[in-house]
């Protein structure tokens, strides 16, 4: 899945909750690490994802390794942004 595909899913996501992205960063080179910046309920809220990580507001979420490496088996893609949906519906729904 490339960045834009990843910010329509995103987009389509956070629209049914009432949330707007703020900005999207993707650096596939870099483990396809992710950094998201959102506004829901008048706050901004920032998620990353480095290398199987997840934090929220600089607060580590959780760690996906074991998860993500099956993930990737089923689906063949990176579940990188599986994760981090998973992660935003945890922490805001």
């Amino acid at each position: 899945m490339n960045k834009n595909e990843m910010l329509n899913k995103l987009n389509e996501v956070l629209q049914e909750k009432g949330a707007h992205i703020i900005s999207f960063e993707y650096y596939k080179k870099a483990f396809g690490n992710m950094v998201l910046i959102i506004d829901y309920q008048n706050e901004n809220h920032v998620f990353v994802v480095d290398r199987r990580e997840i934090y929220y507001n600089d607060k580590f979420l959780f760690e996906f390794h074991l998860e993500g490496n099956d993930y990737y088996q089923k689906m063949k893609e990176s579940p990188n942004l599986h994760f981090l949906l998973k992660a935003i519906e945890k922490t805001l729904y």
